[in-house]
């Protein structure tokens, strides 16, 4: 069963469903990694220094870091969030909304990741 979470992003309106990264039987992810994602996104493109602004090989470098950052529910279960949410750092500025870059530097402010 789907996440409300998941049914909500763009993804899930293309036709991406639950299986496509995750085993059906035992909900294991497909692939590990940032080649998950690469399945369906252009690797060249997206993971890259210049996408995600961290050394490869490192967890900032992970997609998930930025696209489905670890939440906690419950308390004490945490779990991947599926809204798959692209985080526009410029909205963080003006708005007040959430951003990958500050999620993680806290001690940064919302325009230092504008620059980003």
């Amino acid at each position: 069963m789907c996440g409300a979470r998941f049914l909500q992003t763009r993804m899930y309106q293309k036709g991406v469903t639950c299986q496509d990264c995750h085993e059906p039987h035992t909900a294991k992810l497909r692939v590990e990694g940032n080649a998950l994602c690469a399945r369906c996104h252009d690797a060249t493109q997206y993971d890259s220094q210049q996408h995600h602004f961290h050394k490869l090989g490192t967890s900032g470098a992970q997609c998930v870091e930025c696209h489905m950052p670890a939440q906690n529910y419950m308390v004490v279960d945490a779990r991947r969030d599926h809204g798959i949410r692209l985080r526009v750092r410029i909205l963080s500025q003006t708005l007040g909304s959430p951003n990958a870059c500050t999620q993680c530097h806290a001690e940064k402010q919302p325009k230092w990741a504008r620059r980003r």
